[in-house]
């Protein structure tokens, strides 16, 4: 945890002093904090496109950026997303977790060196949920944890609309393997953000979802789902309910479009090199829980191993959101239950 925490650390710090430029998705993080600083009060932005609620792009990113700066937030929500990542990783008691927690680490920062600044502070606040289900808590402590799970959820989707999509996918696969208490908890806060948002302050823009995109990104989460351990239930699961979200999202259009590959490249390689390493020692039985969160969103993992490192370095490449975020399974760490949960940003919402 200490070495992928640094070396997020100083990629972060790197990009904010040297590389960030006010160009691309940063530009559009610039452009929202602006907004805010100068009309704090106001729902409505004119100068965004045609024009959008301020909540549609996100209800808290925005006026945490304008409190701290774009960069600090990037440079926090960053590493202390990658730091929780690769605190599942160990939890997931996989004998050689450094690998997957650096390659995660490295991931984070390619999302901001691409500049979405507010899907890693969804992706912050997805991981602080996911890492309170592992390992289950027990039942006194439970009511506690289900509250904080469902509160840290709930901030995740106000921050990032897709961090809470993400979410959802982690949910599903909780709820398809048993562990619907805490699914209820994970989905609950952001169902009630985006179904509240959607109603009140609607948004009718769309972002491009080429076949040629979707494809890879369906095709290598339905393979990652048989690649896994069998003990993943959380994951294998997730990752066929996000494959199957990935072809609705390509026959529907909406603003979520390319999006729903964000997942993958931040999760995907780094759940196949965990999943190759758990593989390489199986002589060596053991019971392997809590890597949910790392492959988001229940079904996180996606086809990451099949997207690269060129899919993550380039921003581009086959994804998967569940939360962002995943989500495991079973009871304590019992083997039947070990989870892996947690492109181009739509430009009328770039979360």
């Amino acid at each position: 945890m200490v070495a992928a925490t640094l070396l997020a650390l100083v990629l972060h710090a790197v990009w904010a002093l040297f590389l960030a430029r006010n160009a691309g998705d940063l530009a559009a993080q610039y452009a929202w904090t602006e907004f805010i600083r100068r009309n704090p009060d106001s729902s409505y932005n004119l100068s965004w496109y045609g024009g959008m609620y301020t909540v549609s792009y996100s209800v808290l990113s925005p006026y945490v950026m304008s409190l701290i700066g774009v960069r600090t937030t990037g440079v926090i929500a960053g590493t202390v997303a990658a730091a929780l990542a690769a605190r599942l990783l160990e939890r997931s008691r996989l004998d050689r977790p450094l690998m997957p927690a650096l390659w995660t680490a490295f991931a984070f920062w390619c999302n901001a060196a691409s500049g979405r600044v507010t899907f890693a502070l969804g992706c912050a606040f997805g991981l602080a949920a996911t890492a309170l289900l592992f390992p289950e808590s027990p039942l006194p402590r439970r009511s506690a944890r289900t509250a904080a799970v469902a509160l840290l959820a709930t901030l995740a989707t106000l921050s990032s609309p897709v961090a809470g999509l993400f979410l959802g996918v982690a949910a599903a696969g909780l709820f398809l393997t048993g562990r619907r208490r805490d699914a209820y908890a994970v989905v609950a806060g952001p169902a009630a953000v985006i179904a509240g948002t959607s109603l009140l302050f609607p948004f009718y823009g769309v972002q491009p979802f080429d076949w040629y995109v979707a494809l890879p990104v369906a095709v290598g989460t339905g393979l990652l789902a048989v690649l896994v351990p069998r003990q993943w239930r959380v994951l294998r699961v997730g990752a066929a309910v996000y494959a199957v979200g990935v072809l609705l999202t390509w026959l529907v259009p909406s603003p979520i479009g390319s999006n729903v590959e964000r997942l993958l490249l931040l999760f995907g390689a780094g759940t196949l090199l965990a999943a190759a390493l758990d593989r390489a020692s199986a002589d060596q039985p053991r019971a392997v829980a809590g890597a949910g969160g790392l492959a988001g969103a229940g079904g996180l993992a996606g086809a990451g191993g099949v997207a690269g490192a060129g899919g993550v370095a380039t921003g581009r490449g086959p994804v998967a959101l569940g939360v962002r975020l995943g989500a495991g399974g079973g009871s304590g760490w019992a083997p039947r239950s070990s989870p892996w949960p947690p492109g181009r940003s739509p430009r009328p919402s770039a979360t």
